[in-house]
């Protein structure tokens, strides 16, 4: 599982989110609120609500945040992790309740 950057809140600005997403070189960045994985933000949700001519400077994250990707365990089989990532861009890891990484189609080839 790839190292895990996530957002601190879901009511921070996307505008910092963008920021966050450029100084790691990620397309995708999970949100918690109060400690707890809550939604998703990718490029192509900044790239539609800018296709709208919305404000992304204004607009706060749960505003367009998609919903919290699947959480597995770090001992998913192999076969869970590939049907999960047909339907999902992003899977989380953890143990224990806590976020240890996430996997992500890319990471498969």
């Amino acid at each position: 599982a790839a190292k895990i950057h996530i957002g601190r809140g879901d009511t921070d600005k996307v505008k910092k989110i963008i920021k966050i997403m450029k100084q790691k070189g990620i397309s995708q960045i999970p949100i918690r609120k109060n400690k707890v994985v809550c939604g998703l933000i990718n490029e192509k949700i900044i790239l539609d609500e800018l296709a709208e001519g919305k404000d992304i400077t204004r607009i706060e994250v749960h505003q367009i945040m998609q919903e919290c990707p699947p959480i597995i365990s770090l001992n998913t089989s192999q076969k869970i992790i590939l049907e999960l990532l047909r339907e999902n861009q992003i899977i989380l890891v953890a143990k224990k309740g806590e976020i240890k990484g996430l996997i992500t189609k890319s990471d498969l080839f």
